[in-house]
């Protein structure tokens, strides 16, 4: 079993705590369970009938964890807590960027047989910066992962059917717009870029607004309906690099 626990997705922001509202997922995958809690923080005081994002606040920060479960005989298990972070600006060849942080914290714990005795190690990293922007203009976000890289767009919130989409997950390659639909969401009405038909509900995909069902720009997949939501009281941890591919923007 894996579990993966999601703090919101930087795209969004909200003035405080309280105007947050948690979204749990439970999903089934393969021969094995996999449960995804899903936190997505959202902008209620701000919020009509007319949807208004707000990109790339400071501290706006997206957390995550993944258990690895113990199997009958398993001797190493391994768990790792992990966080994107929006914090500061910078200007590359002219264009104004969102600084993107990352940060691990990776458990790896041994339970031999007894009489042996088990142990845990706990390491930590740190990635960063990469830079991330929203295009008002396109109604695109574009990501670097270096200054010296080139500039890549990840989501496009004007797709259409037929469009692909750069972003790639582990278990789903398979990248271009099959079918749009309207989703609601805390009383607003959201464009849901469908990426993957195969299975119901939807397993791979693209909120208008709100990001990928499977997370920021990371490659675990996260899928599943709607659950009763829970407290978020979670450790602040770290993501992997960018996991994305398609044509550089230049």
């Amino acid at each position: 079993m894996i579990i993966n626990l999601f703090l919101p997705n930087p795209f969004l922001c909200c003035k405080d705590f309280s105007e947050r509202t948690q979204i749990i997922k439970t999903l089934f995958f393969s021969k094995k369970i996999t449960v995804s809690i899903t936190l997505i923080l959202v902008c209620l005081g701000h919020w009509s009938s007319a949807q208004q994002n707000h990109y790339f606040n400071d501290n706006a920060r997206w957390v995550y964890q993944t258990e690895k479960s113990y199997e009958p005989g398993q001797i190493f298990m391994y768990s790792c807590l992990y966080e994107n972070t929006i914090s500061g600006d910078t200007i590359i060849e002219g264009i104004q960027y969102k600084k993107l942080y990352k940060r691990f914290i990776h458990n790896n714990t041994t339970k031999p047989h007894f009489p042996h005795q088990g142990s845990k190690t706990i390491s930590y990293q740190k990635i960063g910066p990469a830079f991330l922007r929203y295009d008002a203009a396109e109604n695109k976000v574009f990501s670097r992962e270096n200054v010296n890289s080139s500039e890549v767009a990840i989501y496009n919130f004007d797709a259409t059917v037929g469009d692909t989409i750069a972003l790639s997950t582990e278990y789903f390659n398979g990248n271009k717009v099959l079918r749009i639909d309207t989703i609601s969401l805390l009383g607003n009405h959201y464009r849901l870029y469908v990426l993957d038909t195969s299975y119901i509900p939807v397993r791979n995909g693209i909120t208008s607004g709100v990001g990928g069902l499977n997370g920021l720009n990371y490659k675990q997949p996260l899928f599943g309906e709607p659950q009763p939501t829970i407290p978020p009281a979670l450790q602040i941890g770290v993501p992997k690099d960018l996991v994305f591919q398609g044509q550089n923007r230049r």
